[in-house]
């Protein structure tokens, strides 16, 4: 969340905040089920984790370039 608000355009915190909970709130309830539905389809287990994994790396790669686009330096080590 500290990231969403420091992301958000000066004047809507409060907004930004707000929708990004929302759709959280949403995806908690409707996503669960998905890997489970994909397990039951496929009859297996690698498309359901195929699906975590490419969520993950969307995810980080999100993060990057949010980062990069607001100039925010690198939090690695050292």
């Amino acid at each position: 969340m500290a990231l969403v608000a420091e992301a958000a355009p000066a004047g809507r915190t409060g907004s930004t905040l707000g929708l990004a909970m929302a759709v959280n709130q949403v995806a908690i309830v409707l996503v669960p089920p998905v890997p489970g539905l994909l397990r039951d389809v496929t009859s297996g287990f690698t498309a359901p984790w195929a699906l975590l994994i490419a969520l993950t790396v969307l995810a980080l790669a999100g993060t990057a370039v949010t980062e990069t686009a607001q100039g925010t330096p690198s939090r690695g080590p050292g």
